[in-house]
């Protein structure tokens, strides 16, 4: 009995031995297998594991190998991305020093032709040094004209005296007397005269070298003139572009073969592309332009821009200007994304400015109060040029009014959020006289299919060059039956009879010119009935040259009372 007792409880003591044995060893492989599974649950793409099958455990530690090279590989490329990173923040922070030194180098030749004209006044007379030099000779003229006046009234006395039959005077012996007082007087007369002479011939001499001196003055005029004025500068403005040469339904796409025939046409002209920045730097007095100067703009931010047009920019190496509005940006299929600005700013030639957030028009206030219209142009003029510099880390110090819309306000709120210039949509030579006045209503020639033909005669010197135009450029405006009227350059000369106008949308318009006033009048015999208002004006000049100008305005008939 005592030996089945002990067998039984032997039995049992090895079977709980063995049970335990099992149960630590099923509690390792599930520890071992909670682990794996936290690693194996990072990578989706691996087969999920259930619980309660048991992994072998060659194929834990080749799956634990994986994990590893994957980790490692992870760290690798982070490795290499901040070794790129690194190369090219050096690259930028170089880019940066040259175009510092390059800035600090044009300021220095500034300040010595500065100095040089300092140091040599007479190279550069002054207004009240030229009108002295007139004035003097003036009064060199009038002295000579006295001279001459006297020389003769006294040349004639003489004359008179020794013509004149004296009576014959006798002496005592009752003889007549010598005729030596007549040849007195005649002596008399020949030196007054040759003294007179004498006289006339210095001041003639005087006049002459102050002659001279006025001649010099007046053929340096025109040149000195032209320094006044500055170079001849115009900025184009595009929009979208596609291939080939022929224009789509849309006025604002511009095919690639018109946009070659207009760079070729700038060179033809003598005109030289130049940056944007050159043009502003110009106008406060920091930079130097060529005679005849050229800025290329593109608007809105489609990456047709980049596709398209790029290339040939970057073939030419022609630099221009991305105004882009950042609601466009990396939406949709059509609009340029930030990955690929980001690429091209690369390129020194390239550079993006602000069109606003939404490319809105800015005058419409749809009845905001004053603290939410500002609200309103913050984050429409601030927040574009904010989001742009914290996208490319480049600064944004421009910016193109949307549809060429505005009034004195916005151009006070976009100077107030750190814009330097501002460009419009008004088809007229930059101003250089201006200086940095100019800088906040920058004319540009926008190219649409109506304007492109223009532009070549735009160029020369039969162009319809305008100093102002009603209703403007960019402008909303509510007449139905506007007078539309173009007022021209002084210098412009037309045949009165050659003037002919289109507005698109009306069926007749006549066009009349006032050669007083030096301006051409439209009038529409119908209603308008398209939104944007599209004006093509040609005329010929006296020569027989055509020539042509075309811009465009909004109609809206129904504006809110406070718009």
């Amino acid at each position: 009995m005592k030996q089945t007792l002990f067998a039984i409880a032997c039995l049992l003591v090895f079977g709980a031995i063995i049970a335990l044995g099992e149960f630590y060893k099923e509690r390792e492989v599930d520890t071992a297998f909670a682990e794996a599974q936290k690693r194996v649950d990072q990578f989706p793409d691996l087969p999920t594991v259930k619980p309660e099958v048991l992994i072998p455990q060659d194929l834990v530690d080749q799956e634990l190998a994986k994990i590893q090279a994957t980790e490692a590989e992870v760290k690798r490329q982070e490795e290499a991305a901040a070794a790129v990173a690194r190369a090219e923040q050096e690259k930028l922070a170089a880019q940066a020093e040259a175009e510092r030194q390059r800035i600090a180098a044009e300021i220095a030749a500034a300040k010595k032709q500065e100095e040089l004209r300092a140091a040599v006044p007479s190279l550069s007379p002054s207004r009240e040094e030229i009108d002295n030099i007139f004035s003097d000779a003036g009064d060199t003229v009038e002295a000579v004209q006295e001279t001459a006046t006297r020389a003769s009234v006294a040349i004639n006395d003489a004359a008179r005296a020794v013509s004149a039959p004296d009576p014959i005077q006798m002496d005592e012996d009752g003889l007549p007397l010598k005729a030596e007082p007549v040849a007195t007087a005649v002596n008399d007369v020949n030196a007054t005269t040759l003294a007179m002479a004498d006289r006339l011939g210095e001041t003639i001499g005087a006049a002459e070298d102050v002659a001279e001196a006025v001649t010099g003055l007046r053929a340096e005029m025109p040149t000195m003139a032209a320094q006044t004025v500055g170079p001849q500068v115009l900025i184009l403005a595009y929009h979208q572009f596609k291939n080939g040469s022929d224009w789509a339904d849309s006025s604002h796409v511009t095919p690639v073969g018109v946009l070659k025939e207009h760079l070729a046409a700038l060179e033809a002209n003598g005109f030289e592309v130049v940056p944007l920045s050159q043009v502003v730097a110009a106008l406060k007095g920091e930079a130097q332009l060529p005679p005849k100067a050229a800025v290329l703009t593109v608007d809105n931010g489609f990456n047709n821009a980049l596709k398209v047009a790029a290339p040939v920019f970057k073939e030419k190496g022609l630099p221009w200007t991305f105004f882009v509005f950042t609601k466009l940006v990396s939406t949709g299929a059509t609009g340029a994304t930030w990955d690929e600005l980001l690429v091209e700013i690369q390129d020194e030639n390239f550079d993006v400015q602000s069109q606003t957030k939404s490319h809105l028009f800015l005058t419409r206030r749809k009845g905001r109060d004053k603290k939410h219209w500002g609200e309103f142009l913050d984050k429409e003029l601030g927040g574009s040029r904010e989001m742009i510099e914290l996208r490319l880390n480049q600064p944004v110090y421009a910016l193109a009014y949307p549809f060429g819309n505005y009034n004195e306000e916005i151009i006070e709120a976009a100077a107030g959020d750190g814009y330097q210039a501002m460009v419009t949509t008004e088809p007229m030579f930059v101003d250089m006289s201006k200086g940095p006045a100019a800088l906040r209503t920058l004319p540009r020639y926008v190219v649409t299919k109506e304007s492109a033909g223009y532009l070549e005669s735009f160029l020369g010197d039969n162009a319809l060059t305008p100093t102002a135009m009603s209703p403007p450029a960019g402008s909303v405006d509510k007449n139905p039956r506007p007078e539309i009227t173009l007022t021209l350059a002084p210098s412009v000369k037309i045949n009165p009879e050659s003037v002919k106008g289109i507005i698109n949308g009306v069926a007749e318009t006549t066009a009349s010119y006032d050669p007083s006033a030096n301006a051409i009048t439209l009038k529409p015999q119908s209603d308008l009935s398209e939104r944007a208002v599209r004006i093509q004006v040609t005329a010929e000049t006296p020569d027989g040259e055509p020539t042509g100008l075309s811009w465009y305005y909004y109609f809206e008939p129904e504006l809110l009372p406070s718009e």
